[in-house]
């Protein structure tokens, strides 16, 4: 079958999959402190319209004021301050994110990407209180290589453990459907 990619989207070039912390185990490895945002990198109408939201067009921060002022940024990000995300953004509900600690995944042993048609498979089922987030980089075909959330390797939310500051990510599957 022919397989068409649109608004000049190349390929996924790095990416990080956590998913939500429920049950802490001694010995957890790759625990990090998160918000993540179901329209982080969005264009508003993806939460305001949901199924109604038809528009073809790839993430990039840019489309999405809500989270690109730097000083909020910050505020979400430090791991020292307590945040109280509820009713916080228009039009968010809870189901639209998450403050929690997740857990990285590690591709080939939790999960399988296709980096050409954009998406990843789960080697094993989310259980219903666990959330599933994001942060990738994808190739344009311009050239350009836009972030969506922060990967761990670019110093989102400083490189510490579990007290560290928070990342911010891309939230695909919220803990309460």
């Amino acid at each position: 079958p022919l397989l068409l990619r649109g608004g000049g989207f190349e390929r996924i070039t790095d990416i990080e999959v956590w998913k939500q912390r429920v049950d802490a185990a001694a010995g957890d490895q790759n625990v990090r402190r998160a918000v993540a945002f179901v329209d982080l990198a969005e264009n508003p109408d993806v939460a305001a319209l949901a199924n109604g939201y038809t528009a073809q067009q790839l993430p990039l921060a840019a489309n999405n004021n809500r989270y690109n002022n730097p000083a909020l940024l910050d505020s979400l990000r430090d791991g020292d301050v307590d945040l109280d995300l509820a009713g916080r953004f228009d039009g968010l509900t809870e189901n639209d994110f998450a403050k929690a600690e997740f857990i990285k995944l590690e591709q080939g042993v939790d999960y399988t990407l296709d980096p050409v048609l954009g998406y990843i498979s789960l080697k094993q089922s989310l259980r219903d209180e666990e959330g599933l987030a994001v942060a990738y980089r994808y190739a344009r075909a311009d050239g350009t290589t836009p972030e969506v959330g922060d990967l761990t390797d670019t110093g989102g939310g400083t490189s510490g453990g579990q007290s560290a500051d928070r990342l911010v990510l891309k939230l695909l599957r919220p803990s309460r459907l």
